[in-house]
């Protein structure tokens, strides 16, 4: 499904390698020149996979900053619709949008690669791990959290790693049967970018095939499915879950959701962006990406949003979720770089999936094949 929103006079109207992952840095000390109403003016298109519903102050405060600026955000609800989409746009050499947000950061690098976006001079000066080129930025700081049910904790102690959360799948498999959640990665460009990282990162990689197998892990398209189950009650557990959902959800009354950074190691990505190669407005475009990464911008997304971003970094997140100043994180920030080229090689591509199916449909078929 494609959801299309206009911004106008500032009114939201109608509706796989180590080498990937970085140890996080210190913030970095920086301001940016204030940004100018200049004579950037005309239509703004964005194509996103990001729900309008996060993202719409940043589009507001865009919106306020360049009046002369008509916004129309066009919302795709799965990342890899959203790259076909463009992918095929660019090899016609046809205009499609101006600017492309995207969570699959491996796809975006490919897209990338592949001519379809144009080089700019923007004035943020972006962590090395979150640019790629002049061409590809990183406009958001998200962990990928475990997320659970309080109530299915009562005694407060859901797991605090992958080791944790194996040994509560093994030791008791009757209560996590079909409650556990992730993601399809055969839909979720988000999800099969985690998993590649997963296994060349985890020791654990294996077990957890196994586990969600005989777990009969309920497999969605995206974090919002799992955060309704833990709502509902319908699933205790959800594995590699967008952080900035998770509390954005938590702040809207899911007052049963938790969320855990695994102390074995938490990944952290970043939306990205890129001006379109054939963009109608490529300078609206740019400045888009320079309004969301300015001091402004920046401010926006911590007071507003749960999205954060790459400058503000591992301060900005202990903030938001109300982490101590010396609470333990082992947080590693997903680099763009070509080496994410690796795991959209179609071969490697179609013997990872194979292996991912063969695991969870051969290892969940073992036994009496019925739910406890």
């Amino acid at each position: 499904m494609i959801a299309r929103l206009s911004l106008v006079c500032g009114v939201l109207a109608a509706l796989f390698a180590p080498s990937l992952l970085r140890a996080e840095q210190p913030v970095l000390p920086l301001a940016l020149p204030s940004l100018e109403r200049s004579s950037v003016s005309g239509h703004l298109r964005i194509l996103s996979a990001t729900d309008a519903d996060m993202i719409e102050p940043l589009l507001q405060g865009f919106r306020h900053r360049y009046p002369d600026i008509t916004v129309e955000y066009v919302e795709y609800d799965q990342s890899q619709d959203l790259n076909r989409d463009v992918q095929t746009a660019c090899r016609q050499h046809m205009p499609l949008a101006d600017l492309i947000i995207n969570s699959a950061i491996d796809l975006q690098v490919k897209l990338v690669n592949g001519g379809c976006a144009q080089r700019q001079s923007l004035r943020a000066v972006l962590p090395e791990w979150a640019r790629w080129r002049d061409e590809l930025y990183g406009l958001t700081y998200e962990p990928v959290v475990i997320a659970y049910r309080k109530s299915a904790f009562p005694a407060g102690n859901p797991p605090r790693s992958r080791f944790e959360m194996l040994d509560l799948m093994r030791h008791d498999p009757a209560l996590y049967y079909g409650r556990v959640g992730t993601y399809d990665i055969r839909s979720s460009g988000a999800g099969y970018l985690f998993m590649t990282l997963d296994a060349t990162q985890a020791s654990t990689f294996g077990r957890m095939m196994e586990s969600l197998a005989r777990s009969q892990a309920r497999l969605v398209c995206c974090s919002a499915q799992v955060l309704d189950g833990l709502q509902d009650g319908s699933l205790s557990l959800g594995y590699n879950i967008l952080g900035a959902y998770a509390l954005d959800r938590q702040r809207k009354g899911g007052s049963e959701i938790g969320i855990v950074f695994p102390e074995d190691y938490t990944l952290v990505f970043t939306r990205t962006a890129f001006v379109y190669k054939f963009a109608s407005n490529p300078a609206a475009a740019a400045a888009f990406i320079d309004f969301a990464l300015s001091d402004e911008g920046r401010r926006i997304s911590r007071e507003e949003t749960t999205l954060l971003n790459p400058i503000d970094g591992e301060p900005a997140l202990r903030v938001l979720y109300g982490l101590a100043p010396d609470a333990p994180l082992r947080l590693r920030p997903i680099e763009i770089s070509p080496a994410l080229l690796l795991g959209q090689d179609q071969q490697k591509r179609r013997h990872l999936l194979k292996e991912w199916l063969a695991a969870l449909h051969e290892i969940a078929s073992e036994g009496s094949g019925e739910g406890p």
